[in-house]
């Protein structure tokens, strides 16, 4: 096997290893990002019929204060922008919809919550804002919830809230300090939701364009197979017949992928409480419509479903054909939900 010897080896070519890659290559280090698939990892872009279908995560949360705003600054991304319209956002809650309360303005109008709970979730999102409601990292925010006796209806919001936020169907066990991190940043921000234009394609290709033009390089269809532990330290990476060694390796692949990879090794008792962890899957159901269908709403959750429902071709003019609609669903499921999907749909099909 051949050697081959970097500054940084990247493992994973999602959008966490393209940016690690492109930061890091700016900054004058000599970088290689080896990646077993496609670039984007479970954020691609697919043409199909003239429409453009996200995978993944299909927008940017706070923008005007998130790390890729500094990378684009700093680096010169060419990236173009469509803001998310918050009074265009509603809930459904059955037999009506209401303003999803991000703002102030959202909160007095939003018939999620009543009364004194108004009040109540105003006081926790100026505590979060001001840095006084920070959580533990030993404590759920489920369990935060219920030491603070937050009444049901403000709890609820807020899982809610963290379910579209997080990309999680248990917003439950999100560590609380997670979570007042994340919503002090988000409700500090100008921008709480941001569409790329032309979809992750984009963002995907400016990465590239910044690692190659860095003397970076990147490996597709190189997949890790095996790596090298010495003293607590990663020292080797094998891949394809290459022995890529380096002063510093960042792994950026999904957890049970990184406790295979590191099976055998010293490092592998510290991956162990990855296991206990039941992964969310998450289904989308994209519509493309030749003609586009007038509404109120850019953006509609189903409470009572738990499922996110936007407009993709409001705000990103290249995802649908002149005059076309782009409609994206997104729902979290476990995985004895996945199954009882597939019997269900087995079962249709008999009759």
């Amino acid at each position: 096997m051949k050697k081959s010897h970097y500054d940084v080896v990247i493992v994973g070519g999602g959008l966490a290893g393209l940016s690690a890659a492109a930061y890091l290559s700016h900054q004058g280090k000599k970088v290689v990002l080896i990646e077993r698939g496609k670039l984007g990892g479970r954020a691609m872009t697919i043409k199909m019929k003239g429409f453009q279908f996200n995978f993944g995560a299909h927008a940017i949360y706070g923008r005007d204060q998130s790390f890729l705003t500094t990378m684009e600054k700093e680096m010169g991304l060419k990236l173009y922008w469509s803001d998310f319209t918050q009074m265009k956002a509603k809930y459904d809650l059955g037999e009506e919809v209401s303003v999803v309360p991000s703002n102030i303005g959202g909160l007095i109008q939003t018939k999620l919550l009543k009364g004194m709970d108004k009040f109540r979730f105003a006081y926790h999102i100026l505590f979060t804002t001001l840095g006084f409601e920070k959580g533990d990292p030993n404590v759920s925010i489920q369990e935060w919830l219920e030491n603070k006796k937050v009444s049901p209806a403000v709890k609820e919001m807020m899982l809610n809230l963290a379910s579209s936020n997080f990309f999680t169907g248990e917003p439950e066990r999100i560590p609380s300090d997670v979570f007042f991190g994340y919503y002090r940043r988000l409700f500090k921000t100008n921008i709480p939701v941001s569409y790329i234009q032309g979809g992750w394609e984009k963002l995907i290709n400016e990465f590239v364009r910044v690692i190659e033009k860095n003397g970076g390089e990147i490996l597709t269809k190189t997949k890790a197979t095996n790596v090298v532990v010495d003293t607590n330290k990663v020292k080797e990476v094998h891949a394809n017949k290459t022995i890529f060694t380096a002063d510093d390796f960042i792994f950026a692949i999904p957890p049970e992928e990184l406790r295979e990879l590191y099976k055998g090794s010293v490092l592998e008792e510290d991956l162990e409480d990855y296991k206990n962890f039941e992964p969310t899957y998450v289904m989308f159901y994209d519509i493309g419509l030749r003609r586009r269908i007038d509404s109120p709403y850019t953006y509609i959750f189903d409470k009572e479903r738990q499922i996110f429902i936007s407009d993709i071709s409001y705000y990103d003019m290249e995802a649908a054909p002149p005059g076309g609609q782009l409609l994206q669903a997104v729902a979290y499921l476990k995985k004895h939900e996945i199954e009882d999907l597939k019997r269900t749909r087995k079962n249709q099909t008999k009759y």
